[in-house]
């Protein structure tokens, strides 16, 4: 049984079936996660909070000289989505739980 199976773990969700997310080719499933803000190597975009020093963070590096933390808006990055394609995005959309809520 995988984290994501066990009833007993509040913190993982159930582990979903492609047919079961709305709009999949809408919702993220991976990102190319800031170097600046990278704490853990899971991409927790439901604890992006300006108090957590804004963790979880899309990498902006492609778009811009150098990487930029200090504005959580700023740029574009890379994502891979439940549908299969990547694209590049813009980071506060990242950040939306409509993009990565499978239920929303």
């Amino acid at each position: 049984m995988s984290g994501g199976d066990n009833p007993n773990n509040p913190r993982t969700p159930p582990t979903l079936k492609r047919n079961q997310i709305y709009h999949s080719s809408e919702k993220i499933l991976l990102i190319d996660e800031s170097s600046t803000t990278i704490d853990d190597g899971c991409w927790a975009p439901q604890r992006y909070q300006p108090s957590s020093g804004y963790k979880n963070l899309i990498s902006n590096r492609h778009d811009k000289k150098s990487e930029d933390k200090a504005d959580p808006n700023a740029g574009v990055g890379n994502a891979l989505f439940t549908d299969g394609h990547a694209d590049s995005i813009y980071r506060q959309k990242s950040t939306l739980p409509e993009n990565y809520d499978p239920a929303n």
